[in-house]
């Protein structure tokens, strides 16, 4: 019985959800921010000088992309990936 738990336990840490598409849209006075993922995704989100960053965990996809929004409080969207803690990070900087 331990040896098939540990087996499951290090199965579904393996396992990393896909962020597969961020899209920004608004109307009057709010900005969306849209997440499509291919799972329920766990996350933990602080702010930092003019910045919400947020890390999805045990997630992958878009690394290394930026979008330049200009639009509504948000200046751009970057993903990046902390490879060790399986966390991608992505970061809305914001005009104020």
């Amino acid at each position: 019985m331990r040896k098939t738990l540990l087996f499951l336990l290090v199965f579904i840490g393996l396992y990393a959800f896909n962020l597969s598409d961020i899209s920004v849209s608004g109307t009057e006075g709010n900005t969306i921010v849209e997440f499509t993922f291919d799972g329920e995704v766990s996350y933990t989100d602080f702010t930092m000088d003019g910045k919400i960053v947020i890390d999805l965990l045990n997630t992958k996809g878009l690394e290394g992309k930026t979008w330049d929004v200009n639009n509504g409080g948000i200046k751009n969207i970057q993903i990046s990936e902390i490879p060790s803690g399986d966390i991608l990070r992505v970061i809305v900087s914001c005009d104020q």
